[in-house]
């Protein structure tokens, strides 16, 4: 840009290209119209032009030059447009429809321009809002410009079946020579024949009662898939990241954590200690502590690194400590937002979401104490958007070793069902209920505990 450095961005041939391909096929309505506004013509009588010829198509009516003159001047703009004259022009400049969506896009490209210069402007005056924390400041800016993305990759979003019947082609015959499909392992094998492991783009939620061990369950989940060479990104909005690499460091190693609140028993572990916090060190694993985070924070922070590296699952600890980053006027209402935003970013990022939340006081009335769907707390979308629910239940808290049932309440790709794993208190961690040891070191306290009650004088 030179001499019309002041000029914006603007495709005005293209624009009367694609006016003129409508007219000239109507067929070509269909593709034009899954790229294009009228808000995105740079000349007004272009942008009135194409919303006339939208009505007629919402209306099923034929767009063709008669139809499309009898429309203007039915609201009233024929004469602003140039007349029937300024149509017959079109159709005369353009000799064929043929690269109508060609002409769409450049016409699409120039008005996503015009947007850039206007959100930079924009963000130029909220620069200037002092009133207004920093923080809400460049959280703003960013959606704005997520926003501006998404409206032009929306551009080109249609894909003919033909293209994905072979993409699934493709993933099948993968499969059938041995290759393994892209799911991430949960790290628990009967878990694994029950869902298959973590889909990409899928969001699943770990629900459970305070003291149930959901951040454990997760951060299980996690450390996994990072021991495999996955990239895992936690954000932790409950504990601090120094909490978070102790549970992941000395809960794979083995050490009884427990033992690890005197100096004396500390002393005694150290060897194996500072061996479990060297090897989480070398881990693929990113950690982000900001209590309270609001979605669009969260968003950039995951796209920032997914932009840096190939990232394969992120977890959340816990979904109902989040926010909007903006009002809302019921906490329902919000959590549902944030419900879907997760939803989304997975599919965007192509990555597993594993989030945990919090079930509600009902749990704990029930005799059993068995948590079900409707137990998810403040928001039915969690249940909705989720691809899959796992709900932890334990019906004691003060054993050492002790049964849990991970119910799979919700499988959107499969079946449901329960997966009974071992609850290992002084590690903090979930294992497999499959060793024979597992099943003794149960039995012998389960026999300890029924000794302990007191007996009822007759």
């Amino acid at each position: 840009m030179t001499d019309n450095a002041l000029v914006p961005p603007n495709a005005v041939e293209a624009e009367r290209a694609v006016l003129g391909s409508l007219l000239i096929d109507p067929g070509a309505a269909d593709d034009i119209a899954a790229v294009l506004k009228p808000g995105d013509f740079y000349r007004g009588v272009h942008g009135m032009i194409y919303a006339a010829a939208l009505g007629l198509r919402a209306r099923h009516e034929p767009v063709d030059y008669r139809t499309l003159v009898d429309e203007l001047e039915r609201r009233g703009q024929l004469k602003e447009v140039g007349g029937a004259a300024y149509l017959a022009g079109l159709i005369n400049a353009t000799p064929t429809a043929v690269h109508a969506l060609a002409y769409a896009r450049e016409v699409k490209e120039m008005a996503v321009r015009r947007q850039i210069i206007g959100f930079a402007g924009d963000a130029a005056r909220l620069a200037y809002t002092y009133d207004q924390p920093l923080a809400e400041v460049l959280a703003q800016i960013e959606a704005d410009a997520f926003k501006l993305r998404d409206g032009w990759r929306g551009a080109d979003a249609l894909r003919a079946i033909a293209e994905v019947v072979a993409e699934v082609q493709a993933q099948l015959e993968a499969i059938k020579a041995g290759q393994a499909p892209r799911l991430l392992s949960t790290g628990f094998s009967d878990l694994d024949k029950v869902i298959g492991g973590w889909r990409r783009g899928s969001l699943n939620i770990i629900g459970a009662r305070t003291g149930q061990g959901k951040s454990s369950l997760l951060l299980g989940c996690a450390a996994h898939a990072a021991r495999h060479g996955h990239t895992v990104l936690i954000f932790t909005l409950e504990m601090l990241a120094g909490e978070i690499v102790a549970r992941l460091a000395l809960a794979g190693a083995d050490i009884n954590l427990l033992d690890l609140n005197t100096g004396e028993a500390l002393a005694a572990q150290w060897p194996a200690v500072t061996g479990a916090l060297r090897d989480v060190a070398g881990e693929p694993i990113w950690l982000d502590d900001t209590g309270g985070i609001a979605l669009p924070e969260l968003r950039s922070r995951a796209l920032r690194l997914a932009s840096r590296t190939a990232l394969d699952l992120i977890v959340v600890d816990y979904i109902q400590l989040m926010t909007l980053g903006a009002r809302a006027e019921k906490r329902y209402q919000e959590l549902g937002a944030v419900s879907r935003g997760l939803k989304s970013l997975a599919k965007e990022l192509d990555v597993p979401i594993l989030a945990a939340a919090q079930l509600s006081r009902a749990v704990e009335h029930r005799s059993d104490r068995r948590p079900t769907l409707a137990d998810l707390r403040e928001s039915g979308d969690l249940e909705q958007d989720a691809d899959t629910v796992l709900l932890v239940s334990r019906k004691e808290l003060d054993l050492e070793f002790q049964p849990a049932d991970l119910i799979v309440a919700k499988n959107r790709h499969g079946g449901t069902g329960a997966v009974q794993l071992l609850w290992e208190r002084a590690r903090t961690r979930f294992v497999e209920l499959g060793r024979p040891e597992d099943a003794a070191k149960v039995g012998a306290q389960v026999k300890v505990k029924a000794e302990a009650q007191p007996r009822l004088q007759p």
